[in-house]
């Protein structure tokens, strides 16, 4: 009887020996894993894009200059202020106005006084009536000069618009064809850009494009493309046009991006996803709990992600974290 329980007390600890060892090599499996975070990937559809420097402008815009010499005593508006149709920006008399105006009023009644001494000597039979017309043409010059004196040098606004571009201040001295200031219609602006010969044939007329300002995208269309190669650039002049208000300045460079294509499904992955090694690039994925590497070929990148034309499906459970810890076969375990 003694012999009995014996061999039941041995067997009991044998078991309990053997459930031991095994949790024991269970929790070392476990703490062999490398802990991991996945994704499943799937395919997206997105406009095939592409991105071109190109100059933003206003597609209505005037560029004032002097008429004259003076003096500028207004400005009215300021850059970035919108002003209305007929409103006076700038007033700019003679340096010399007082002065212009009193030689001009004075030629002007010394010229009605040599007119009207005409008239009599005309009706007196002594001159003809050509020399009387001479006189009379004369006075009509001199009152119009007086006339545009006296009104001074004021350039308004032809459109309703914003002011763009400011060159003088008040008290300066301005000569003829000297700029004064530049305004634009606002909602209407355009983008042009050049592109390659092989890429021309990619761009349409009212394909979709955009642009960011201010962290706000700006959609509009491609509204011309030039039919002859710029010899200089050995490019396309390309003009996107956009309605929009939210354009103040102009002529600063900007990334315009044009859709050239129907949108394709591709899968799209984190940039921080895949290596290169021996120039392929590879992705781990998650199978059966184990890291299998996979080869993968790329397209188009963007800041955060990274085209994969080929060597994934939509499905496959990819490693986001802990990539550079693995080895193709390694034992994973997925992060919660």
């Amino acid at each position: 009887m003694r012999t009995k329980y014996t061999y039941l007390m041995l067997l009991l600890i044998f078991v309990i020996s053997a459930c031991n060892t095994e949790t024991k090599q269970e929790i070392q499996s476990e703490l062999t894993k490398v802990i991991v975070e996945t994704k499943a990937v799937k395919l997206e559809k997105r406009d095939d894009l592409k991105s071109y420097f190109g100059t933003l402008r206003f597609s209505k815009s005037t560029n004032f200059v002097a008429q004259q010499a003076g003096v500028v005593t207004k400005l009215n508006a300021l850059p970035g202020q919108k002003v209305l149709r007929g409103k006076s920006i700038v007033t700019y008399p003679p340096i010399d106005y007082q002065l212009q105006i009193e030689q001009a009023r004075i030629q002007k009644n010394k010229t009605l006084k040599d007119y009207n001494r005409q008239i009599e000597l005309f009706n007196a039979g002594a001159v003809s009536k050509v020399s009387v017309d001479d006189y009379k043409a004369l006075f009509e010059i001199e009152n119009k000069t007086l006339q545009q004196l006296n009104n001074v040098n004021v350039i308004k606004a032809p459109f309703t618009g914003v002011i763009t571009q400011l060159h003088v201040t008040v008290g300066q001295e301005i000569n003829a064809g000297e700029p004064v200031f530049s305004m634009a219609q606002q909602g209407k602006v355009e983008v042009q850009f050049y592109v390659t010969p092989n890429e021309i044939k990619d761009i349409h007329i009212n394909a979709n494009v955009f642009f960011i300002i201010n962290k706000e995208k700006i959609y509009g269309k491609i509204s011309k493309k030039a039919m002859q190669l710029d010899e200089q650039r050995r490019a396309f002049m390309v003009t996107a046009s956009f309605d929009t208000y939210n354009v103040v300045y102009a002529g600063n460079t900007i990334d315009v991006m044009v859709e050239i294509g129907q949108p394709k499904e591709r899968v799209w992955i984190p940039i921080d996803a895949f290596r290169k090694q021996s120039g392929k690039h590879y992705v781990f994925v998650v199978k059966n709990s184990i890291a299998k590497q996979q080869n993968i070929v790329i397209g188009k990148r963007s800041e955060t992600e990274v085209e994969v034309i080929n060597g994934l499906a939509s499905g496959n459970e990819i490693v986001l974290s802990g990539i550079d810890k693995l080895s193709d076969g390694t034992a994973i375990s997925i992060k919660n």
